[in-house]
């Protein structure tokens, strides 16, 4: 039995879309990319949803989540629908972590999580925003601060994430109670 079972099915369902979901609501933080940029950031969601699910993280609680997520692809459609509420169901799952399993768990939940974001983000460059010295004084703020995730390894990483993305992470880092 898989810690999922012990789970209500509104607890279990918002828990496996989550992974997606997030991908999804930092994806839709930032339209100035339009269609091009929607079709590599949904690539890179599937692909890193798929590469956390083959990888062993250290968390079987992460990877029966990330499993059941991948087997649950025909819904994917309509967990997009369902992205706004994306800040309070992570808060919720959260919660729920905390109390069904260990400090470990929720941390690699938070983790996965901020990286399946950040890598969205990474996905396409929408530009604009802000003057490379602006974004390099931000960087090197976050770098400093631990602020910022540790996938966000170089400047031009950070560069490819717009505004608005930065945003969106930082009040999914918020709602996770994750550094960002």
């Amino acid at each position: 039995m898989s810690f999922l079972d012990t789970l209500s099915p509104d607890q279990r369902s918002i828990i496996v879309s989550l992974p997606y979901r997030v991908g999804l609501w930092v994806s839709d933080s930032d339209t100035s990319g339009g269609d091009e940029a929607n079709v590599h950031e949904i690539q890179a969601l599937s692909n890193i949803l798929h590469g956390f699910a083959e990888e062993m993280f250290g968390s079987e609680t992460m990877q029966y989540i990330m499993s059941e997520t991948l087997n649950k692809k025909d819904e994917w459609a309509n967990w997009s629908k369902e992205i706004a509420s994306v800040p309070q169901d992570c808060r919720f799952a959260i919660d729920v972590l905390k109390e069904k399993t260990s400090s470990k768990d929720v941390n690699a939940f938070r983790n996965h999580l901020m990286e399946i974001g950040e890598a969205v983000a990474m996905a396409f460059h929408e530009g604009g925003g802000r003057s490379h010295i602006g974004a390099y004084i931000a960087y090197t703020l976050g770098k400093f601060g631990k602020r910022r995730a540790s996938s966000v390894a170089s400047f031009q990483d950070y560069l490819r994430i717009s505004v608005n993305e930065h945003k969106a992470l930082g009040a999914l880092a918020g709602a996770l109670g994750a550094s960002y």
